[in-house]
C-alpha cells in the first residue's frame, strides 16, 4: 500500500506497471538458464514435465506474474501511447517470452487466466479481433494436433491422464 499511497500523477502508475513488467522478464530469464542447463531431454523425461520455476519454488507463483504481465501487455496494445511500431515490437517480444515462459512453467491456470484475460480485454476493446483470434487460434490447433509429436507434448502438458492428489487431500481434511 505505501508504494501506491505515493502515485500522484499517471505517470508514477507506468513506472509501476514497467517495473513489474520487466521483473516478470528477470524471472523469465532465469527460467530460461534454468531449462537450458537442464537441457530438453530433463524438460520430457520419461513422458513426464519438469516444471521450471526460476527464483520461486512454486511454479505457480510464477504463472501468476506471467498472468498479470501477460494481462498488461495485452492492455498496452490498445493504448493511445503504444501504436508505433517499435513499442508494438516490443510488446509483442514480451508476449511471446510470457508464452514461452506459461510452457516452461506448465502452470494450467496460468493458461487458462491468460485466455480468459485475453478473451475479456478483446471483447471489450476490439470484438472482431476477438472473433478473428478464436477462429486463427481454433484452426492452428486443430491442425497443430494433427501432428503426432506435438498432440504428445499437449498431452504432457496438460496432464490429461496423470491422477490428483488434491481430492484426497480434501477429503483427508473434511474427515477430520
Amino acid at each position: 500500500y505505501v508504494y501506491y499511497s505515493f502515485i500522484n500523477k499517471i505517470s508514477t502508475l507506468y513506472i509501476y506497471l514497467y517495473m513489474i513488467i520487466i521483473a516478470q522478464f528477470v524471472i523469465s530469464l532465469r527460467n530460461y538458464n534454468e531449462f537450458i542447463n537442464s537441457g530438453f531431454s530433463f524438460f520430457l523425461a520419461n513422458g513426464i514435465l519438469a516444471r521450471f520455476s526460476g527464483f520461486s519454488d512454486n511454479p505457480n507463483i510464477v504463472g501468476l506474474i506471467i498472468v498479470i504481465t501477460s494481462c498488461l501487455i495485452l492492455g498496452l496494445f490498445f493504448h493511445n501511447n503504444f501504436r508505433t511500431r517499435p513499442k508494438i515490437l516490443i510488446l509483442l517480444f514480451l508476449l511471446l517470452n510470457n508464452l514461452l515462459i506459461t510452457i516452461l512453467t506448465d502452470s494450467r491456470a496460468a493458461i487458462i487466466a491468460i485466455i480468459f484475460c485475453g478473451a475479456f480485454i478483446l471483447f471489450f476493446s476490439n470484438k472482431k479481433l476477438l472473433v478473428i483470434s478464436i477462429l486463427g487460434i481454433s484452426i492452428i490447433s486443430f491442425l497443430l494436433m494433427l501432428i503426432p509429436s506435438v498432440n504428445e507434448l499437449v498431452n504432457i502438458l496438460l496432464r490429461l491422464e496423470s491422477k490428483p492428489i488434491r481430492p484426497y487431500l480434501w477429503d483427508a481434511g473434511f474427515q477430520l
